[in-house]
């Protein structure tokens, strides 16, 4: 029996972003196959009368057999013949009945040709309806032909494309996160950081702007704040690397209404965002960070948490002034690893949520500071590579003002 031939990608033309997909029909005969080769004889995957009895109303594909489509997507299609897979990290939205059609799409989120290695994240959709039923995350290295002679090149899409990894000290740059980066203030801190580390650039639903993508020393890190996928992805890019530190730029925007008629989802996601995301950096922080030379954290904060709370964006505001407890809580903890936390609460910026600020309004908050002007985001990144510097080092467990005088 012929057997179809694998894709062959070479390891310069490899490259953040290549997709690929097929299509499968899955049918019981299939599952069943694969429970003879794996030994998992679940009645829930095989016995057609036992899983009626459920509350699945009938049999469903093994989580192992979509990982193998996941396998036969990097091995057949993207990148292909030279890969070797390194490790799988899998999440299971929905149940896969059988029988059933779907389709594996994959995209290389990371991918590093200095040392050959990457990421391929996998989604395994129903059709026709494409809802997904898993994400599966593949890290692989590429086995290098014995005659290649690979260069780096400074403009390969690789995890350290444009990458000026030494500066002129002779020291390698260390590295700095920043979630949130394709929002206007996340770009803006990315931005003024490029120079001085190494910048992880995160993102979820939105893309990053061309202009973050051309920086040096900039890679991009696509990922939900789901934090063993994001942590996963982030150990590839850091490659043993010590994590130096994490600007906590992404909220979850800020709804409008009082408590009471907000939602109970929309005030739990705000609470979580102040109190359980930012606790999960800190241990990843903590983690990662090389004791000797002691690590950073940022969280950003806003003055509509605890200094002038705005009833108007009430649940915005509980989370934004939660932030600022697990700030102060979290700083003798990180101690223990010469680690300092700190969140800077700016007054209204003229981006993210404010963008659509009509000139009257920029006067009305402008007439209110001492200082004669709005926050800049400049203001915030200036104050966040302070916060970077060796001259902070015994600033921790603070919230600091950024509002022009204003009381």
């Amino acid at each position: 029996m012929s057997r179809p031939e694998s894709a062959n990608f070479k390891i310069e033309d490899l490259r953040i972003g290549l997709t690929a997909e097929f299509t499968r029909n899955i049918c019981q005969e299939d599952v069943d196959q694969f429970a003879n080769v794996s030994g998992d004889f679940n009645p829930l995957h095989i016995d057609l009368d036992y899983a009626k009895s459920t509350n699945f109303g009938g049999t469903i594909v093994h989580g192992a057999f979509q990982i193998g489509l996941a396998s036969a997507l990097i091995g057949m299609h993207l990148p292909g013949r030279q890969v070797l897979l390194g490790g799988v990290h899998s999440r299971f939205f929905n149940p896969l009945p059988i029988p059933s059609e779907v389709m594996v799409r994959g995209e290389i989120t990371a991918w590093n040709i200095d040392n050959l290695s990457g990421q391929l994240r996998v989604e395994i959709l129903k059709l026709p309806s494409k809802n997904p039923v898993s994400e599966i995350t593949l890290s692989f290295t590429m086995r290098e032909n014995q005659t290649s002679t690979i260069e780096p090149s400074p403009r390969n899409n690789s995890l350290h494309s444009k990458q000026q990894d030494t500066p002129t000290n002779g020291f390698p740059l260390p590295y700095v996160l920043v979630t949130g980066a394709s929002g206007g203030l996340g770009e803006s801190i990315a931005t003024a950081l490029s120079s001085d580390y190494r910048v992880i650039a995160h993102h979820h639903s939105s893309p990053l702007s061309d202009h973050l993508l051309e920086l040096p020393n900039l890679v991009p890190l696509k990922s939900i704040l789901l934090f063993d996928e994001l942590e996963f992805r982030l150990k590839t890019i850091l490659d043993d690397n010590p994590l130096f530190g994490i600007i906590h730029c992404a909220w979850p925007g800020a709804p409008h209404g009082g408590l009471l008629d907000s939602a109970r989802e929309s005030i739990a996601q705000q609470i979580e965002f102040g109190s359980l995301q930012a606790i999960e950096l800190a241990r990843m922080l903590f983690k990662h960070t090389n004791i000797k030379t002691g690590g950073r954290l940022v969280f950003l904060g806003s003055t509509f948490g605890r200094q002038h709370p705005n009833i108007t964006i009430s649940a915005y505001s509980l989370g934004k002034d939660i932030l600022e407890s697990t700030t102060r809580l979290l700083a003798p903890e990180l101690a223990q690893r010469n680690i300092t936390v700190n969140a800077l609460a700016p007054s209204v910026v003229a981006c993210g949520m404010n963008s659509q600020m009509d000139s009257r309004s920029i006067k009305r908050e402008t007439a209110g500071i001492p200082l004669g002007r709005l926050c800049s985001t400049e203001d915030i990144s200036h104050t966040v590579q302070f916060l970077l510097n060796q001259e902070s080092s015994f600033l921790s467990g603070q919230v600091i003002s950024l509002t022009g005088g204003r009381l």
